[in-house]
């Protein structure tokens, strides 16, 4: 009996390829709806990062063919912002299925992005989608129409995320208060403490390992090695500007969305922080009762 494999081949290929295609077209395994926690679990573990201005947590993935960031929020664990950035430009068909793909495979329908709002983001010629969710996806196209850059906004922008710069405590930025340099310092210890984490899949290679105790080092290495032309090629249409510095009012309105933050954050921390502080206050009331009695002895 001829075995049926030769007749099986040619109807399995056209099934076999667009799986393929789709492994390939996953930006490490980033999607729109991931957590920071879920990224703790699912992806590589061969990222930088470091802490924003405002108080979010971002993590850089890279090999040759993108790099990709993606924004957290740790008072309330969501991705609030991704961008997948490619040194050699997609067609747009490619782009559009890479940020389908994205978007858990929402079917896209981009428009072209009004000037003012282009010049207001700082990007380059773009098209937008809006997703059901309410999210949106930006596509930066240079001259001839390919892609080079892939935005993701959780929220609708006022901005570009871009131009955020690393949170330092050391003066060399505007952080304004003691609290603010307490989240720094919590925030530093816990990211690095989760990128020592296992992940349940490993990263295949993806890019260069970080060597063991680098994670620790970014924060402080980061400010000294991100230059402003470092950053323009990250965007390359984005442009350094001199900002007034923020009024009274404003300075107390941010001041108290980052304690919100720090008291949120608080929440969500490991339990076995708290079991370690809660063991450290016994052991202070313990010694404290202890050295008065015999005091009073």
């Amino acid at each position: 009996m001829k075995s049926p494999l030769p007749w099986l081949l040619p109807a399995l290929i056209p099934m076999i390829a667009p799986i393929s295609a789709t492994a390939a077209d996953a930006p490490f395994g980033l999607h729109t709806k991931i957590t920071r926690n879920e990224a703790d679990k699912e992806l590589p573990k061969n990222y930088e990062w470091r802490i924003l201005e405002d108080m979010t947590v971002r993590r850089v993935w890279k090999n040759e063919a993108e790099t990709a960031m993606a924004d957290f929020r740790p008072r309330t664990d969501q991705c609030l912002f991704i961008s997948l950035a490619y040194p050699r430009p997609l067609s747009r068909e490619e782009a559009l299925r890479r940020a389908s793909r994205l978007a858990g495979g929402e079917k896209l329908e981009p428009v072209r992005l009004k000037e003012a709002k282009r010049t207001q983001l700082q990007m380059m010629p773009a098209d937008v989608a809006k997703l059901k969710d309410g999210s949106y996806l930006f596509l930066e196209k240079k001259t001839g129409g390919r892609i080079v850059r892939i935005s993701w906004y959780k929220q609708p922008p006022d901005s570009t995320r871009l131009n955020l710069q690393e949170a330092v405590d050391e003066g060399r930025t505007a952080l304004g208060s003691r609290a603010d340099a307490g989240m720094l310092t919590v925030l530093k210890s816990e990211e690095a403490r989760r990128q020592a984490l296992p992940a349940h899949r490993d990263s295949s290679g993806e890019s260069p390992s970080i060597p063991p105790g680098a994670a620790a080092r970014h924060s402080s290495d980061e400010a000294a090695r991100h230059t402003p032309a470092e950053r323009t090629a990250e965007h390359p249409a984005q442009r350094q500007q001199n900002t007034p510095a923020p009024a009274a009012k404003e300075r107390t309105e941010m001041d108290t969305s980052r304690m919100k933050d720090v008291l949120g954050y608080l929440r969500v921390m490991d339990p076995l922080y708290w079991a370690g502080i809660g063991a450290a206050l016994l052991l202070l009331v313990t010694w404290f009762f202890a050295s008065s009695h015999r005091k009073r002895s």
